[in-house]
């Protein structure tokens, strides 16, 4: 290999140029060929037929929907907006250091 190199190093800028192309061509044939592989698994997935969902008792109308989704948001806000408000209530101390 170290041989091979050498030569490579010593001959002329079209053989170097050839060599260039030729191992890029082949890195690239082999990023794309891997490409498509996990395209091809990517996709695979999408074609398994569907799975039943068990749909729970009792029927769902739109406004109980949304009022269940308000209820979520507004815990989350609310929950932020204490932890919000503790930082603020702590006390605050600042050490200044004169400069040396």
């Amino acid at each position: 290999m170290g041989n091979f190199l050498e030569k490579l190093q010593s001959s002329d800028e079209r053989i170097k140029r050839r060599w260039l192309i030729g191992l890029t061509a082949i890195v690239v044939v082999g990023v794309v060929y891997v490409w498509l592989a996990y395209f091809n698994n990517l996709l695979a997935g999408f074609n398994a037929p569907p799975q039943e969902i068990s749909q729970p008792k009792g029927s769902f109308s739109f406004l109980a929907t949304l009022k269940r989704g308000a209820a979520v948001i507004y815990d989350v806000f609310s929950e932020k907006l204490q932890v919000f408000g503790k930082i603020l209530e702590k006390p605050r101390e600042y050490i200044i250091q004169p400069p040396k």
